[in-house]
């Protein structure tokens, strides 16, 4: 919820900001606001956001040493992990929920303070946000399957983070430059959730997340 919140609150003072240079009288002002929040959203914040929420919940475990109190109990270990694994996705799927709401939210309070964007006067393209969520929630599976498995078996956390970090450095990099390196790696992917569906890369985001999803069972079985 910060994290939206935060998002949100900085789109709405760059319009505040630039508003003589956002202003375009008789144009759709949804197509300039969407565009640019969600090709903001997915280059900069969303990997990051998943890193860190995949390190923090499982950081308490690690620190408390609930593992090994867990694996004690009636239940499988690997009910346990694809427990966990899935109050992960579940957050996730909540938070694109929020920032689509969030998305509808910023511009009404923008007209409020500065009618002349006239937000009021145009409907938005809601499939558009559709696909965008979609297509951002289907590309973060193998980002979540690689987090959450070196974040179970590392109790170090700051390792985990480290990895994710440097493997969206390289992502970034990899879709700024539109190198085809881009369409098989998972860290690349969130940045081209605002264009058309890729099968391709949900197929591999698919994969990496079972993959990994198997290793962590596996490592832990053990």
């Amino acid at each position: 919820f910060l994290g939206v919140t935060m998002v949100n609150g900085i789109v709405f003072i760059l319009y505040n900001i630039g508003k003589e240079s956002l202003i375009d009288l008789n144009s759709n002002p949804w197509e300039s606001y969407l565009g640019r929040g969600m090709q903001s959203y997915s280059f900069f914040f969303w990997t990051p956001f998943l890193i860190l929420l995949v390190s923090a919940m499982l950081y308490l475990e690690h620190k408390a040493e609930s593992w090994k109190i867990l694996f004690t109990l009636p239940s499988k270990p690997s009910s346990i992990i694809l427990y966990k694994l899935l109050s992960i996705l579940i957050c996730v799927g909540l938070v694109l929920l929020l920032q689509i709401g969030g998305f509808y939210i910023v511009p009404i309070l923008i007209n409020f303070f500065i009618p002349e964007f006239e937000f009021w006067f145009y409907q938005p393209n809601f499939n558009e946000l559709i696909q965008f969520s979609g297509n951002l929630f289907a590309y973060s599976l193998g980002i979540i399957g690689i987090q959450y498995c070196l974040s179970t078996l590392i109790s170090n956390q700051i390792v985990s983070i480290g990895v994710g970090f440097f493997s969206f450095i390289v992502g970034f990099m990899l879709a700024i430059q539109k190198s085809q390196l881009a369409s098989f790696f998972p860290y690349s992917f969130p940045a081209d959730a605002r264009g058309s569906t890729s099968i391709t890369a949900i197929g591999i985001s698919v994969a990496t997340f079972i993959l990994f999803t198997l290793i962590t069972l596996k490592k832990n079985n053990n």
